[in-house]
């Protein structure tokens, strides 16, 4: 039987981080449906490979992934989305965190509503040395649902309300559709801008995932960064 959400790590290189993570997932359990990780390695160099070694001896249903040249950070994520097998999907950066509770009341939120295919949300930012919460990139004043026939409506949520929509837990039906479909652009505006093509996309205010900054530490660059300032 499938799981119900399939987990997907992209990484390079971090050996130390993906450890970390892979701790956060396995040990502290923040989500409480079935689940699966996929780990998608672009190609290491590092201690990435004996780290995944002893994390499989451990939880030998996680799936792996190696790819045998670096094909880029957004094809490496594509990579991982392909290989889910769960009911629904998410993205988790091998630095970043999942907020206890959270991933688990989107699953409800998608049993209960099948024709959702995405649910979106802003991340709590945390400085990964200090401990000090920042505020979230958005803020909703309600939960807000989009379908096929308000494109122009999610637009101008988008621009007016500076939305930015990274963070989602996907129906993997749908996002399967989508990861295979060339793009040019950030990957998170590409799938939202088609996704409506699958289902509705909702956005929430309960925030799911945590994203760990280096404010405090030395620079990270981070995903999307040269897309977006383009």
């Amino acid at each position: 039987m499938a799981a119900k959400l399939s987990i997907c790590i992209p990484t390079y290189n971090r050996a130390d981080f993906l450890d970390g993570v892979l701790s956060h997932v396995f040990d502290e359990r923040p989500v409480a449906c079935d689940f699966e990780v996929i780990v998608s390695d672009n190609c290491s160099t590092d201690r990435t490979s004996e780290v995944i070694g002893k994390w499989m001896a451990r939880q030998p249903a996680m799936r792996v992934w190696r790819q045998t040249s670096n094909v880029g950070a957004t094809n490496n994520i594509q990579c991982a989305f392909r290989l889910a097998r769960g009911d629904y999907t998410v993205y988790l950066a091998d630095d970043d965190r999942l907020l206890p509770g959270g991933v688990d009341h989107i699953v409800r939120l998608l049993d209960e509503r099948p024709e959702v295919a995405a649910v979106q949300a802003a991340s709590e930012i945390i400085d990964e040395l200090t401990g000090d919460r920042y505020a979230p990139l958005f803020e909703l004043v309600a939960d807000r649902t989009f379908g096929r026939a308000d494109p122009l409506a999610l637009l101008n949520f988008i621009l007016i309300d500076h939305i930015f929509p990274e963070l989602a837990v996907y129906r993997t039906s749908a996002l399967q559709r989508l990861a295979l479909m060339p793009f040019k652009a950030f990957w998170a505006f590409a799938h939202l801008a088609d996704i409506l093509d699958c289902g509705d996309v909702a956005f929430i205010n309960k925030p799911f995932y945590q994203s760990r900054v280096s404010v405090s530490g030395p620079p990270r660059r981070t995903l999307g960064w040269d897309e977006i300032v383009s």
